[in-house]
């Protein structure tokens, strides 16, 4: 895994579909985000039950950044397991 960046999130967005934004150290699921690209570079952004659809990586990037207040990592995506309204990998 790889630490949470502009550089890293950019990278990722490039080479993967899917890509998990996550909490370094374990949070039982709490604070767990899936990117997924979608068409003409959008990109959706799902924590929890909601979603955010946004027009570039900068634009994602600052919605996460947002989001994050700890050191975060991120992976390529895979397939998620909710339990109790939390996301679990």
């Amino acid at each position: 895994m790889t630490r949470f960046s502009k550089q890293s999130l950019y990278a990722f967005l490039d080479q993967y579909k899917k890509v998990i934004v996550k909490p370094a150290t374990g949070s039982g699921g709490a604070g767990v985000m899936l990117v997924t690209r979608k068409a003409k570079s959008r990109y959706r952004v799902q924590r929890g039950p909601s979603q955010h659809t946004l027009r570039d990586k900068l634009e994602t990037f600052r919605y996460l950044r947002r989001k994050i207040t700890t050191p975060y990592l991120i992976q390529r995506g895979i397939t998620l397991v909710f339990r109790e309204n939390k996301v679990l990998d």
